[in-house]
């Protein structure tokens, strides 16, 4: 059984509901380190630019719901299910949170650093750069179904 169908059958077992909109995956440059990480436990969390979920009139994650990650070649990798969320200003973001999201050495300094690169390259679409102020959905989240890479 692949992990495509591992995953709808938890799903149907448990009687969960993923929408469409729930299925994700991440930047292909950095896709196959995050997969891995999330495959041995080391990387818990995720962070995204608020701004983007308004202007895309999307809703903010919350506790419970449910997300399938793929890879870039759209094949099931992850079901998740969020078990924390955080909104602060990218300025407040925590050297835990930073850990958790495992990337690096994981300390805070690290995480500032990777995600001012990233963030802003997702601003320049928008003609935008990063502020201190700007707000982030930080999530935690824990693996229901998944690879061993």
């Amino acid at each position: 059984m692949n992990m495509r169908e591992q995953i709808e059958k938890y799903i149907k077992e448990n009687q969960l509901n993923v929408s469409d909109e729930s299925i994700w995956s991440f930047d292909e440059s950095i896709e196959e380190e995050l997969l891995y990480l999330i495959s041995h436990g080391i990387k818990t969390a995720t962070s995204s630019l608020y701004k983007f979920y308004e202007m895309e009139n999307e809703d903010l994650p919350k506790v419970g719901n449910l997300s399938i990650i793929t890879n870039s070649k759209d094949e099931y990798q992850f079901l998740i299910e969020t078990i924390r969320v955080e909104i602060v200003q990218f300025k407040e973001v925590s050297s835990e949170h930073a850990y958790k999201e495992g990337e690096g050495n994981r300390t805070l300094e690290y995480w500032k650093k990777v995600h001012i690169d990233f963030f802003n390259n997702e601003l320049k679409e928008i003609d935008e750069a990063l502020k201190d102020d700007d707000l982030v959905v930080l999530e935690e989240f824990k693996v229901l179904v998944g690879v061993k890479i």
